[in-house]
């Protein structure tokens, strides 16, 4: 555990060890603790208040070792389930300037930047999240660059320009791998869009997820 200076105390059995703050980069402990394992059951299943109450006190007893983004990314999760977006907004703001010395962190640090364009796209927060955008589409993780160009095309639906909806998500529908994990959501949204606009290029788009995702959730959201 860490101290709020992020001093270290490690207990192994009869021993116990004191890391200054200042005499290491960086800490992560092997496993994810107890603790914040057991939050993570109350989120899955759907008990928000109380996972959200937990993972604000874990963060203060975990920050220093290697989970104060997973916390932050799990609070706001929570608030954003509970229909607190603007909290949820405020809770990430955090990783605006957050420079992360443990590469092992990034995971939770996009997953958080994803949320936040999410929410900022969902209260119309527009330029807002194309700044976050942004970053994620200079991403060299292909995942990242197509939540991009969904996203985008989000922004495009809520703003009545379907059409330029269409080609966003054409990109992910298109050009990346089979195995790219937003590329069925992007299929789904190109075959709905088409056929809202008459366009008879729907049906090709809707057969390539049934295809390529036979057990795909965005199988029912056709239309």
């Amino acid at each position: 555990s860490s101290d709020a200076n992020g001093d270290i105390t490690l207990k192994q059995e009869k021993f116990t060890v004191k890391v200054k703050a200042t005499d290491y980069k960086f800490a992560r402990l092997a496993k994810m603790p107890d603790d914040l394992a057991a939050a993570d059951k109350k989120f899955a299943d759907q008990k928000y208040a109380e996972a959200m109450a937990d993972y604000k006190n874990l963060y203060n007893l975990y920050r220093h070792v290697g989970y104060d983004v997973y916390c932050v990314y799990k609070e706001a999760s929570c608030l954003d389930k509970l229909g607190k977006k603007d909290d949820a907004l405020a809770r990430l703001k955090m990783l605006d300037s957050y420079q992360c010395a443990d590469p092992r962190k990034l995971p939770d640090l996009f997953d958080g930047k994803k949320l936040q364009a999410t929410i900022m796209i969902d209260t119309n927060k527009f330029d807002d999240a194309l700044k976050v955008l942004s970053d994620l589409g200079n991403s060299e993780d292909d995942n990242l660059a197509a939540f991009s160009f969904n996203a985008r095309g989000d922004i495009l639906v809520k703003q009545g320009k379907k059409k330029d909806a269409v080609l966003k998500y054409m990109i992910p529908a298109l050009i990346f791998a089979q195995q790219n994990k937003e590329r069925p959501r992007a299929l789904c949204q190109v075959a709905n869009l088409l056929k809202e606009l008459n366009d008879n290029r729907a049906s090709r788009f809707s057969d390539i997820l049934k295809k390529d995702y036979p057990d795909s959730q965005y199988l029912k959201e056709l239309k």
